[in-house]
């Protein structure tokens, strides 16, 4: 079976969703095991700031999903801090258990015994 709607881009994660990524136009954006950036002075290079996330909210259908997973604590609790500031989007109760990314990084990292941090946030379907 041929698919036709299928297309790939090498940029940015970032640039992409900013620039690229119409308004309304995606059903889900999954983010798995962003790099955490954790030196202070680095921070400034992670993925999930109000911009990124504003730009994401827009780019989501209403009712549509965007799913993060993370093995670093730290920086998920950044992430869900900015999440849970943009009024476009709302946590799904209970979305931190029963779901996997099914990434090799995920499954390496649970066979080493570190946690894993998951959360998945809604576009309001009003306001």
């Amino acid at each position: 079976m041929a698919l036709t709607n299928v297309r790939f881009v090498r940029l940015d994660g970032r640039a992409f969703v900013l620039a690229r990524v119409p308004a309304g136009s995606l059903a889900a954006l999954h983010v798995f095991f962003p790099d955490p950036w954790p030196k202070a002075r680095h921070a400034k290079r992670r993925l999930f700031s109000p911009d990124f996330v504003r730009a994401a909210a827009t780019a989501l259908v209403p009712g549509g999903l965007l799913r993060v997973a993370t093995d670093n604590l730290p920086y998920f609790a950044s992430i869900r801090e900015v999440l849970d500031a943009e009024p476009a989007l709302e946590k799904v109760p209970g979305s931190e258990e029963g779901w996997s990314s099914g990434t090799d990084y995920e499954r390496k990292y649970e066979k080493e015994g570190r946690p894993m941090a998951r959360g998945i946030w809604r576009r309001r379907t009003t306001g």
